[in-house]
């Protein structure tokens, strides 16, 4: 979370950003749009527009005309806003108007200057289904047109209609299906938080897709769909699973550790796990980051700083590791 604002949701000369609750920002009868930032500690790209724009004077420039609320995907607050607005991916960007309708967003990140563009498009009212219908117009058989637009309609609460072209979509090998898998997975998931028809989904969908890079992501989703259901025991024993298929790999024992942070399962049992991956291969900024992160739950501040000063050493560019140092250590970090 960025430490912008402790308390409250006052917006400060600047103007400045806020951590509050989209709601009461609208029932204070603000006439400006809103702008509602949805980030997670633990989301990659969330932390590298943080540290490129959010965190820098660059972030003054989407507030001359609205305001700025971030909320965190992890708390009440952050669940709502998901709930309410179909939030799918992290981050995210909405724009609101002062009713609090959508007239848009951005979602994720792959650098400053195509983010920033994008914010300006959508703040400038041109919306993306309507771009993409005139895409699809001009060449009907553009697929990613039309995930992008079954997405969008799914956003919009469209959902029929998002469903289905997304059945489609799925049924095709490739890139493409994963794609539209993926996106009405995370809608189970993320948005309805239905576990089970979220489980049914992705584990048709790992199998579907099981020579494919979606494989693992589909099982760690698997993983959060069956946690939905109370069911940690089994939901964990699908990266034991992974790893007997994959025994000397490192992205079954990193997806559980980082699996088990999220879950808040004992740092005694995610270090061994970790320990085990480091075993493997030493030279996994990931790895470090993970306990880092295990070893401060475990009050050992000293051994997590040296964890995460490895791991920003093997990747000194990766905002996620250089984030945790200065907001949870503490530590100056240049």
């Amino acid at each position: 979370m960025i430490p912008l604002l402790l308390a409250g949701i006052v917006f400060m000369a600047g103007p400045e950003w806020a951590e509050g609750d989209p709601e009461k920002v609208l029932a204070s009868g603000t006439k400006r749009p809103l702008l509602v930032y949805v980030h997670a500690a633990w989301c990659g790209p969330c932390n590298q527009l943080e540290f490129d724009i959010l965190a820098t004077d660059k972030r003054h420039r989407l507030l001359e005309k609205a305001g700025g609320v971030m909320v965190d995907f992890d708390q009440p607050v952050g669940q709502r806003v998901t709930a309410k607005y179909r939030v799918l991916n992290l981050p995210t960007l909405l724009i609101l108007d002062a009713k609090g309708q959508e007239t848009g967003r951005v979602e994720g990140y792959s650098g400053e200057e195509s983010w920033l563009s994008a914010v300006k498009t959508a703040m400038a009212g041109e919306q993306a289904i309507g771009i993409l219908e005139q895409r699809l117009a001009e060449a009907p058989g553009d697929l990613d047109a039309q995930l992008r637009l079954a997405q969008a309609r799914l956003a919009q609460g469209d959902i029929e209609p998002a469903k289905q072209a997304l059945e489609v979509l799925m049924a095709k090998t490739g890139t493409i299906g994963g794609r539209a898998a993926r996106v009405w997975g995370r809608y189970l998931v993320r948005v309805l938080k239905d576990g089970r028809r979220g489980s049914t989904h992705y584990a048709a969908m790992e199998k579907r897709f099981k020579d494919t890079e979606f494989r693992s992501e589909f099982l760690y989703w698997n993983a959060q769909a069956i946690a939905l259901q109370g069911d940690m025991k089994r939901a964990l024993a699908l990266f034991d699973e992974w790893a007997l298929r994959d025994p000397r790999g490192m992205d079954p024992l990193l997806s559980k550790a980082a699996f088990m942070i999220r879950h808040d399962v004992p740092a005694d049992d995610i270090s061994g796990v970790i320990i085990t991956a480091l075993s493997l291969d030493d030279e996994d900024a990931y790895a470090h980051y993970l306990l880092a992160e295990v070893r401060l739950r475990q009050g050992d501040r000293k051994n997590s700083m040296r964890a995460i000063q490895r791991a920003m050493k093997l990747k000194p560019s990766r905002a996620l590791y250089r984030n945790f140092a200065r907001r949870r250590l503490g530590m100056s970090v240049k």
